[in-house]
C-alpha cells in the first residue's frame, strides 16, 4: 500500500495534508496519535469511504485513488462492531461469504482460515469481550491479507489488532 502527497479535506478545513506512506506486502503499521490527529480519517481515505482531495492511494500496485470502497477489496473494522449474538463464531464469520452465495465448502475454508488466524474456537458463542476477532475475521474474509482497524488499543482482544 502506498500513499502519495494524499490531502483530505472536510468542507474549508484541510484534515490531511502530503501524507506519504509505503508499506510492503507482509508488513503491519500501527497509527498512534492523540484524538482528531486524522488516523481514522487517513484508513477512511486508504478504504475509500473518505475521498481524497488530492494525491494518489496505490493497493496493491494499483491505483485505487477514485475506486468505490466495494472495488478497493480492503476491510476496515470500526470500532463498534455489528456482530449477531445469537450466532456463534463461525456463523458470524460465515454471514458475510453466505449473502455472496458462495457455496458451502469455499464458506468453510475462508471461515475455518481465518479463525485459525485469529485463534477463535469456531463453535463459541458472542459475549461482550470477544467481539472484536470475529468481526475482523469476517471482514478480512472477501481479501485475506488485506485488514484495516479503527480502534483503541485498550479494547483490543485479538493478537492481530492495530
Amino acid at each position: 500500500m502506498e500513499l502519495k502527497d494524499v490531502a483530505v479535506k472536510y468542507g474549508d478545513f484541510l484534515a490531511l495534508k502530503n501524507i506519504n506512506l509505503h508499506v510492503e506486502a507482509g508488513e503491519g503499521l500501527v497509527l498512534l496519535g492523540p484524538s482528531g490527529s486524522g488516523k481514522s480519517t487517513l484508513l477512511r481515505a486508504v478504504a475509500g469511504l473518505t475521498p481524497v482531495a488530492s494525491g494518489r492511494v496505490y493497493i496493491g500496485g494499483n491505483d485505487v485513488t477514485y475506486l468505490p470502497p466495494d472495488r478497493r477489496k480492503i476491510s476496515m473494522l470500526f470500532q463498534d462492531l455489528a456482530l449477531f449474538p445469537h450466532l456463534n463464531v463461525f456463523e458470524n464469520v460465515a454471514f458475510g461469504l453466505r449473502l455472496r452465495h458462495l457455496p458451502d465448502e469455499e464458506v468453510r475454508k475462508r471461515v475455518v482460515w481465518a479463525l485459525e488466524l485469529v485463534r477463535l474456537d469456531p463453535a463459541q458463542f458472542m459475549s461482550r469481550g470477544c467481539t472484536s476477532s470475529p468481526a475482523a475475521s469476517n471482514r478480512g474474509l472477501p481479501s485475506p491479507g488485506r485488514w484495516w482497524w479503527s480502534r483503541r488499543s485498550s479494547s483490543s482482544t485479538s493478537p492481530l489488532a492495530t
